[in-house]
């Protein structure tokens, strides 16, 4: 069997570059490895960034400008950890092998002794070095040599002893610019996300009428007049109240957090003679997580989950009177709306939404034509953000296969 101390070559190369990588210690390849310390503790004008490791999306390595320091003791108290463009940050303390690279925005700037500072020597490629420090090589490395105390945690000499196969200098650039592009396409990819999911939260505030309003501020044309104020209960009723006698035969669904769907599982529930009810849930009814409807734990069961089964904790609705059911989900999935239902959680322990409650809650609702464009409208908004996303996935996945195979 080959093991990655015997790999001398990568599995993915370019076709102009041969020969067997050399072997070196981190430590070798870097001017400096540090850290910071702790500052003192004050109110700190923003004067230069503190950046911390959960400042850095572990996935991008983007730094989130959130905590600063002085500019006194960033040149004094702490000036052993003034950071510069192309320091890389690695943090060695809690959640370990976070990497990024600091740009001239983030400058200027310091940190403190959770992230270790490598400082590389001229001729190597900071963008090189920044992957290979992302690769599954580095994260065995991590898992296999934590010293554990409070928290996990790599200490410097650890770091700079740290083994690792390098290409020739031209190599590096060539293999650290090719992942510049694709963090950089990822990066695109990113917002054009967010750029369609902040569209659609602007849409969900302003298609819909706000608090103290009956009717919304953007229309679609052909459409007049007032909406009606109803009950919940006017529009939907439970669904089959037939619990299970055999429960534990059936697999479990789950309605996720913040309108992100319904999720299948293989799991069987764990039936008692305490255990809440089991229910079977349908192609198209509305559910409801009793304790997290405010946090958007509301989902329509889509056909591949027709048969699976919820407890009593996940209520399920079918449409009555001429209503839509999807209009009824999207007028639900506004963050303004959902947080003013907080106030009718009730229950000793655990707190969630009775039955009779959710049935009480006020909407509006204008004619089922106009609801049925609503929902169409934003039915199509959500497939583009699907099929988005579906993008940046793929994205992402290319960039760890090629993580797994452009290094040895």
């Amino acid at each position: 069997m080959t093991t990655s101390k015997d790999v001398k070559v990568p599995r993915l190369r370019f076709k102009e570059f041969s020969g067997e990588w050399e072997e070196k210690k981190l430590g070798n390849l870097c001017e400096t490895i540090t850290k910071g310390t702790t500052p003192h503790k004050n109110n700190y004008p923003k004067e230069v960034h503190f950046i911390q490791v959960n400042d850095i999306n572990k996935y991008n390595g983007n730094i989130k400008h959130q905590h600063y320091i002085s500019l006194s003791e960033h040149l004094n108290y702490l000036k052993r950890s003034i950071l510069k463009k192309g320091d890389i940050l690695f943090s060695i303390a809690g959640s370990l092998g976070v990497v990024s690279v600091v740009k001239n925005k983030d400058l200027p700037a310091n940190t403190n002794q959770a992230l270790a500072i490598l400082r590389l020597k001229k001729f190597h490629s900071v963008f090189f070095i920044d992957n290979l420090l992302k690769s599954e090589i580095v994260n065995k490395y991590i898992y296999d040599n934590p010293t554990v105390g409070a928290q996990p945690n790599l200490s410097l000499s650890q770091l700079y002893n740290f083994k690792l196969k390098l290409c020739c200098n031209s190599e590096q650039e060539k293999i650290g610019n090719f992942f510049t592009k694709l963090d950089r396409l990822i990066e695109l990819q990113t917002k054009k996300v967010e750029q369609l999911k902040q569209l659609k939260r602007g849409y969900l505030q302003k298609m819909f009428p706000q608090k103290g309003e009956t009717v919304p501020r953007l229309r679609f044309a052909g459409f007049i007049g007032e909406w009606e104020e109803k009950k919940l209960g006017d529009c939907i009723i439970p669904a089959s109240k037939k619990a299970l006698t055999s429960a534990q035969k059936y697999k479990l669904l789950k309605v996720q957090l913040h309108f992100q769907g319904v999720r299948i599982t293989d799991e069987y529930p764990n039936v008692t003679s305490k255990s809440r009810d089991y229910f079977i849930r349908k192609t198209g009814e509305l559910i409801v997580g009793k304790q997290n409807f405010h946090n958007g734990g509301v989902a329509i069961v889509p056909s591949y989950a027709d048969g699976y089964i919820a407890s009593s904790a996940i209520q399920s609705f079918n449409v009555i009177n001429n209503n839509d059911l999807t209009y009824l989900y999207y007028f639900i999935a506004r963050n303004d709306w959902l947080k003013r239902t907080t106030k009718y959680l009730n229950g000793t322990g655990q707190k969630e939404y009775g039955l009779k409650t959710l049935v009480n809650l006020k909407i509006f609702s204008p004619s089922l034509k106009e609801q049925k464009q609503l929902s169409n409208f934003f039915s199509n908004l959500d497939k583009k953000i699907k099929l988005q996303e579906k993008k940046l996935l793929k994205l992402k996945k290319m960039k760890k296969g090629y993580l797994q195979k452009m290094f040895c």
